[in-house]
């Protein structure tokens, strides 16, 4: 069973770029691209774009609430021989879950390095892009096998 395989595989990518960034990023900023994609070291206290920063016990019970579905639908699909399709989208969003989770709980805030290019710089992580990516094949996969 690849997806769960996946999971510290993807895990430990993101961990080893956070601790990259905390490394060697701090102090200076990476530009690639013409500058249209930029590395360095920022830390979120919230949510995304900083949400609920201000409630940290919230977060955190939001965090493992979120976590414990993820890891119970997971489960779910693989006992009843879910789609295949479905287990790696939830498999993405618990690499990116746990990474992040894990950095909350360690640190107290998300380690985020990469950043776009666009009016307001906002800073992401890949566990950001596990989650963003698994949730769209889920959602995919929920339309594909609708009938209406």
């Amino acid at each position: 069973m690849i997806e769960l395989a996946i999971i510290p595989f993807l895990l430990i990518i993101d961990q080893c770029f956070k601790y990259k960034s905390e490394k060697d990023w701090s102090q200076k900023s990476i530009a690639l691209l013409n500058g249209n994609i930029t590395l360095s070291r920022v830390y979120n206290e919230g949510a995304i774009l900083g949400f609920l920063k201000n409630r940290k016990k919230l977060l955190y019970a939001l965090n493992v609430i979120a976590l414990l579905l993820a890891i119970y639908i997971f489960i779910d699909e693989t006992i009843n021989n879910g789609n295949n399709f479905t287990r790696l989208g939830l498999s993405l969003i618990l690499s990116g879950a746990f990474s992040n989770v894990l950095d909350r709980f360690r640190k107290g805030k998300v380690v985020d390095y990469i950043a776009f290019k666009t009016k307001k710089r906002v800073y992401y992580n890949f566990g950001d892009f596990y989650i963003f990516s698994g949730t769209i094949m889920i959602i995919i996969n929920l339309f594909k096998f609708t009938t209406v």
